[in-house]
């Protein structure tokens, strides 16, 4: 049995996570915040949705280069502070 994860602690994750780039302009894409989390791509991409919803995710684009050398353009996202925190799209938990 999988223990339930409060709104409150995966904000905190993610905060955690993005903390090391406050101040920055690039945000990390959902690949490198599984990462760092240590939590599987789909589960970051499930809580990204969350922080949507709550109006606390700030999304962008960033240019990567991949290990075959292509160069593209992925979706990044950076976690708005609570005091700067827009109206929540809906009322989803």
């Amino acid at each position: 049995m999988s223990a339930t994860i409060s709104r409150e602690e995966w904000l905190s994750e993610l905060e955690r996570v993005m903390a090391p780039r406050r101040g920055t302009l690039d945000g990390l894409t959902a690949t490198e915040i599984a990462v760092q989390a240590n939590i599987p791509r789909s589960r970051a991409l499930v809580l990204l949705g969350r922080a949507r919803d709550q109006g606390r995710l700030q999304m962008g684009r960033k240019p990567i280069v991949g290990i075959d050398g292509r160069q593209a353009t992925v979706p990044c996202y950076r976690l708005v502070p609570a005091s700067e925190q827009r109206r929540p799209i809906s009322d989803k938990k």
